[in-house]
């Protein structure tokens, strides 16, 4: 305030004294920098996972084939490809052979039934965690994504607001100090007040309409950079859940939920133009390790995220299903 009253003594620079405060209290905007950033790698150390033993089956083995020529009895086609990504195919190869030797009451059958069965269960609860382990790593990061983006949005529409009141308030104000220039006959002062003004109120409007605001923002775990990649081995995603996204169809030429993922990001225009400079910024933006980001780059990979998200929620249908029809199964006579 120091400086606004410092200029506004002489009568005659009146307008410029308003205008300098008005330039002083619309650049005011009270941004820590430092602040921002441990809270950025405080909410990315919150959203990471507890770190897991990876097993040595993690690679989606592309080549291999699903065991879906040998029928189960009691299972059906999808849950035999869900036994694949799960890596218990063989037990469920077993079991046929297993209820019938305790139906016979073979020695020892209905515990080694009984011991086959919690194996499958075991492999569906593990899965199950995982899916729900991954599916909330990477909705915690669509969340500081967005909460990031909200921020952004309230910020640019607080200077809006500001920068819109100044060019009215200009406007005003000129047209005051221009009428009573013009009562005291001072043709020139009139003039020179009538064009600032006009000028600094249009430039405090356009202002208003200009927004270049980023953040840093980083993300060193990077679930969508494996999406894009599709490398043979996740870093980042549960062996059981990586198996799932890279599977594919009977039909050679299905794609894959990781394959889907990615042309609908491209169809969507989260990427921005094919080929454009604007795509190649995005791309190493999104699928690197972070940088600076806009509110539409944020608001981008929120969308990513939450379709990404979606996607792994499909796994628990499949999971419900194989548990249904596991558990429908003959139940196990004990040895009398």
């Amino acid at each position: 305030m120091s400086v606004c009253r410092d200029r506004m003594h002489p009568r005659s620079s009146l307008p410029w004294g308003f205008v300098t405060c008005a330039v002083l209290w619309t650049a005011c905007t009270p941004v820590n920098g430092t602040l921002i950033k441990e809270r950025d790698k405080r909410y990315a150390q919150r959203c990471q996972a507890a770190p897991r033993v990876m097993a040595s089956t993690q690679a989606p083995r592309r080549d291999r084939p699903a065991l879906i020529e040998t029928a189960v009895e009691g299972f059906s086609r999808e849950s035999l490809v869900l036994a694949e990504i799960l890596d218990i195919s063989s037990l469920l190869e077993r079991m046929p052979t297993a209820e019938a030797d305790a139906e016979q009451k073979s020695a020892g059958a209905a515990l080694r039934l009984m011991s086959l069965r919690q194996e499958v269960m075991q492999a569906l609860l593990l899965a199950s965690l995982e899916a729900s382990s991954a599916s909330a790593e990477v909705r915690c990061e669509q969340d500081r994504a967005d909460r990031l983006a909200d921020e952004m949005e309230e910020r640019r529409s607080r200077r809006y607001t500001r920068l819109t009141l100044t060019a009215v308030i200009l406007t005003a104000l000129t047209s005051v100090v221009t009428g009573a220039f013009t009562l005291s006959g001072d043709a020139v002062a009139d003039g020179v007040v009538a064009v600032t003004g006009g000028a600094l109120g249009g430039l405090f409007g356009g202002l208003a309409l200009l927004d270049a605001d980023e953040r840093p923002f980083h993300h060193p775990r990077n679930h969508l950079k494996e999406i894009w990649e599709g490398p043979d081995e996740s870093e980042v995603f549960p062996g059981s859940i990586w198996r799932f996204l890279n599977r594919r169809g009977a039909d050679p030429d299905a794609k894959s939920l990781r394959e889907q993922l990615v042309k609908d990001w491209r169809g969507k225009g989260r990427l921005g133009d094919r080929n454009s400079d604007d795509e190649q910024k995005r791309l190493a933006l999104l699928f690197g390790e972070g940088g600076s980001y806009g509110i539409e780059e944020l608001r981008a990979r929120t969308e990513m995220l939450n379709e990404l998200g979606t996607t792994i929620d499909l796994f628990y249908e499949e999971l419900e299903r194989f548990a249904h029809e596991a558990l429908g199964r003959r139940p196990i006579a004990l040895d009398e």
